[in-house]
């Protein structure tokens, strides 16, 4: 069964609220529901992007806010594919793919840490 993020109480509806507005770093142990955090953050938004390390991961978040949000709201965008709507609203994307020409309201970078990483740090910062 898929794991699935719903913003369930006055806690996360606060968090969420926190977040707005911040440079905010969401920490935690594997599992925990950060990168399902971040997906309802950036669905609280008129506009906005995650960008994500791996080309999967993008496809499977885009996958799922597909099934939230008009498809013709939201583009993919990887080394691989694009997906770009004309009337895009959410932008999931590997990091390497994220555009720079967006005014967005959030963007959310989704394993940040792998800023440190020798071959691809670069590209995170």
């Amino acid at each position: 069964m898929k794991q699935q993020y719903i913003v369930k109480d006055k806690f996360d509806t606060q968090l969420i609220e926190m977040i707005k507005n911040k440079i905010t770093a969401v920490l935690g142990p594997t599992n925990t529901g950060k990168t399902f955090l971040a997906i309802e953050t950036l669905l609280s938004f008129d506009t906005g992007m995650i960008g994500f390390p791996l080309r999967l991961l993008a496809r499977e978040v885009y996958d799922k806010v597909i099934t939230r949000v008009s498809k013709d709201k939201v583009a993919l965008i990887t080394g691989e594919e694009k997906i770009i709507p004309l009337n895009a609203k959410y932008f999931l994307c590997t990091v390497e793919s994220m555009p720079i020409d967006k005014n967005l309201d959030f963007v959310g970078i989704d394993e940040i840490q792998m800023c440190s990483d020798q071959e691809r740090g670069h590209i995170f910062t």
